[in-house]
């Protein structure tokens, strides 16, 4: 009788705990969402840096360098040129097909935002949408999640910044 009583007790310590790290979680969440800006910036590309990284003219003038949210393409363009492959150069190629110099871009923040080589990040839409939440409007107007689709890149997110990251994940799958 008393391993029963035993069992019963550690098994509502283990929920208790489970439902607070799932309050504490939601919470986290709730103060995150707080902090994000997901309103759109339209820019002007200069340039296809490599797969993941484009130039920008900000609309104020300045020019910026902007590094995609969520993926992460092979080498093509490091010092080091070992580090550099063909399927980088392919990441690139297929990211200066989808947008050139002149073409206007919509870039979306997510929480933090630069990286440590000073880059914006951002997820970058080819159009303007209202429905930026849908899986389909990411896969056919984000160019983060194209670029996934398309095999030259893989998903890679770090937190805070994972706003997108279900649908990466949805996509991914499907192709």
């Amino acid at each position: 009788m008393d391993n029963v009583l035993a069992l019963r007790l550690m098994i509502a310590v283990v929920l208790f705990f489970l439902g607070c790290s799932w309050f504490f979680y939601l919470l986290l969440n709730r103060e995150l969402d707080k902090q994000r800006d997901l309103t759109f910036e339209a820019v002007t590309v200069i340039k296809v840096v490599d797969g993941d990284t484009l130039k920008v003219r900000m609309a104020d003038g300045m020019i910026e360098k902007v590094r995609l949210i969520g993926i992460d393409c092979p080498e093509s363009v490091h010092p080091d040129a070992f580090r550099n492959s063909k399927e980088g150069f392919y990441a690139s190629r297929f990211t200066q097909s989808l947008v050139k110099f002149g073409d206007v871009v919509y870039l979306q923040k997510d929480i933090s935002d630069r990286d440590k080589y000073d880059r914006l990040l951002r997820y970058v839409w080819l159009e303007y949408t209202e429905d930026f939440d849908d899986e389909e409007e990411a896969k056919n107007k984000m160019l983060n999640a194209m670029i996934l689709i398309n095999g030259s890149a893989r998903i890679s997110t770090y937190e805070p910044d994972t706003y997108y990251e279900d649908i990466f994940k949805a996509l991914s799958k499907c192709f």
